[in-house]
């Protein structure tokens, strides 16, 4: 999911007084505007599958898949 589309879920969840959106990011500094509207970063894909019920994920590259494997 990219930074626009979970913008646009965190900001549909504060409006409807649900649970924040739980993200992580390889550079998890990407994501401070995200943070500032109310979503939860991990810094860890471990620290957000823990929290979570529902979990959506876009890699870059095969790479990249390797850090849910390892």
């Amino acid at each position: 999911m990219g930074l626009h589309m979970a913008q646009n879920l965190q900001d549909f969840l504060t409006k409807e007084k649900a649970s924040p959106l739980t993200f992580t990011n390889r550079t998890l500094s990407r994501g401070e505007l995200l943070e500032k509207s109310g979503a939860v970063p991990k810094s860890s894909v471990g620290g957000v599958v823990k929290v979570s019920d529902i979990i959506f994920s876009c890699v870059y590259d095969n790479h990249a898949s390797n850090c849910f494997c390892g």
